[in-house]
This record gives C-alpha cells, structure tokens and sequence, in this order.
C-alpha cells in the first residue's frame, strides 16, 4: 500500500479518530488524496473527525479550503454563464458531473475538484451549442473525439457531448435518457438532470470508461449510492440496452463497497452468478492496484484490453473484440475531419460518409494526402 493511503482510507470511512500518526505519514496522505483527485473532500472529512492531528497538518487543511473555494467559485461562473447563454438560445443541456454532481452529491460545489465542465446536449443542438461557446470566446480543439468536442477559453475547458460516451464501446440509451431527464435550476438557470436511474448507470459506464484509474471516480458512486438508491427502481435495469449494462453497475458498486463497506450496497442488480463473481473478482485486483500505485491512463490498447477484461463470458470477449476490430478499421482520424471541413461538415456521422470519399480519392490520387 502507497505511503499514507491508510490515512487516507480511515478518514474517508469516518475512522480518523483512531490513528495518531506522524507529520509525514499525514502529509503522505494529502499527497495521496492530491493524486486521486479528493484532496477538498478529503480535507473536509479530515478536519469533520476532529482527529488530533498536528499543527502543520491544520495548515494544510485551511490551505486545501482556501484553495478548493477558490476553485469552486471559478468553474462555477465559468458554468453559469455558459448557461445563462444556453438558456438565452433555448438549447436544453445536461450539466454532466462537476459543480451539479458536487452540490447534490458531495453536499457542496467545493468538495468535488473540477478540471474542466462537461455538457450534454442533443444531437441537433451539437452545431447551435459550438457556435455558442464560439460566441463565448470559446476556441474549438482540433483533434477529433467519438462522442464529445473541446472548446478552450484560457484555462477553461468545455467539453461539449452529443453523447455519453462512443457507443461502440458501450450503448447506453442517451435518447431515452434525455426523455426521463427531469427540468431543474442550476446557478439560477434552467437545466436538465438524469433520472436517479441513468445517473448511476451513467457514473459506473465513466468509471469503467477510464479504468478506475482514480480514487474520485469511486468515490463519485459511493456518494451517488447513498442519494440515489432509495429514488432506483431496479426494474429500471431489466429492460432495453439497460440490462445489458447490469454487469457494469455490479462491478462500480463492488468498488463502492471497498472504498466503504458500511456504505449503501446499492440497487438489487440480478446478474448470472458467474457475472457477480467475475466482477467481485474484477474489483478484488483494481483495488489492490489503486492501493499500490497511483494509476495512468488508458490509452487505446490498455482501455481495450480493460474492455475484454470486464466482460464476463467468452461469448461477450469475441464480441468486443469484433468491436474493437471495427473501430480500428472505421475510425476517424485528423484528415478526415479536415477533409470534411473543406465542405463545412463537422458532424461525425457525415465525416464518415465522407471518408469514403477521402480514401477513394487518396487510391486515384498519385500524391495522396
């Protein structure tokens, strides 16, 4: 176990008050809680425990505030005014994670860190919701995503999604989710938020996504449980491409429950006996890692490889690799969005369309590009 994520563990289970360790054993942890993306919160419960803990370490505690309010206040406005302008054009949008998650979950915007705002809006909104943030002084990234555009102002950056996630990988019901997505206010504005049901499926596919390659992604269902739970109905997952994502929310709450084995178990999800154990199985070794080392991230091949790793049967392992064969074949690449862009196209479904267009004319061309 890395220096100092024992400490790290006991406060975030409510059981600081049992340890008396020293300055550097305690400032081992608040370079682990740095590391996995819960440093506010983590100093938040720290200082909440009334452990008995040196003076420099109190310092630290008020310097992590200072700094996460900081923080909060900046993202926030970021956010709210992206908002007041969304709301001005009438394009609904779905504030994914960060502040909104935070302030529901976490029970204040300062204890969760933001590094960037996620956006969902619908596919027709995708071109209105970019020529917003352009407006806004928002400068688009070049490089292409599957499911979401960046767009960078300063230190700001948005990323704008037209859906969760590439749905190659994983097929959640982003249209369905949209139409269970309840009205609400966010700072003053109108926006819209997932069903209880489709936020936790939500938060488990993002985790899966990078690997649980940080602390802050269990955590985020950890909380998640305890709110959302009571409000699931586990039917919701019994049904259309929900069911088929069963195993994933098995796997993020036998995470949860490591993280904090007193914690909410979640909703009834009934999955094959050999689905429970593969996931139990599954979690047993991306803890122990998450203990041991502090994680990178995924790249093509490793997030891959994970995929294969999360699928409990042969049958799902020959079908993912089926997929991944696909992509690698039909993926998009920088010269297809620029080839697209000299018609104006940026949607990724005509990019397509036009790739064939591309590579026909690379085959006649004596200087392909």
């Amino acid at each position: 176990m890395r220096p100092g994520m024992e400490c790290v563990l006991d406060v975030l289970r409510g059981e600081a008050n049992r340890r008396e360790a020293p300055c550097a054993e305690w400032l081992d942890a608040f370079r682990v809680a740095e590391q996995e993306r819960i440093l506010p919160f983590f100093a938040a419960r720290l200082r909440q425990s009334g452990a008995v803990v040196p003076v420099p370490i109190l310092d630290e505690i008020s310097c992590v505030e200072h700094e996460a309010v900081q923080n909060s206040f900046w993202w926030t406005s970021e956010l709210g005014g992206i908002l007041e302008a969304f709301a001005a054009a009438a394009i609904p949008v779905i504030p994914l994670k960060g502040p909104m998650l935070a302030e529901r979950v976490y029970g204040s915007i300062a204890l969760r860190e933001s590094r960037d705002l996620d956006l969902l809006v619908t596919r027709p909104d995708i071109d209105a919701g970019g020529a917003l943030l352009n407006k806004l002084g928002f400068t688009l990234e070049p490089r292409p995503n599957k499911f979401h555009y960046r767009w960078h102002r300063g230190t700001s950056l948005v990323e704008l999604h037209f859906d969760v996630l590439n749905q190659m990988e994983f097929h959640f019901d982003t249209a369905g989710a949209w139409k269970r997505a309840k009205a609400r206010e966010f700072l003053g504005q109108p926006v819209r938020q997932f069903a209880p049901s489709d936020e936790l499926l939500y938060l488990s596919l993002h985790a899966v996504r990078h690997g649980f390659e940080c602390l802050s992604q269990v955590l985020d269902i950890a909380l998640a449980l305890r709110l959302l739970t009571p409000k699931i109905d586990p039917k919701a997952y019994e049904h259309g491409p929900a069911a088929k994502l069963r195993p994933l929310i098995v796997l993020a709450r036998a995470m949860a429950m490591r993280l904090d084995p007193r914690g909410d178990p979640g909703p009834e999800i009934c999955v094959r006996a050999v689905t429970e154990k593969h996931m139990n199985n599954l979690a047993d070794r991306l803890w122990t890692e998450l203990l041991q080392r502090p994680a990178t991230p995924l790249d093509g091949r490793t997030e891959q490889l994970f995929f294969l790793a999360v699928e409990s049967t042969a049958s799902g392992r020959l079908l993912r690799l089926a997929r991944a064969f696909y992509v690698m074949v039909a993926k998009l690449t920088q010269k297809d969005f620029d080839f697209a862009a000299q018609f104006g196209v940026r949607q990724p479904g005509l990019v397509r369309l036009l790739r064939q267009f591309r590579l026909l004319a690379r085959l006649c061309s004596r200087n392909p590009t």
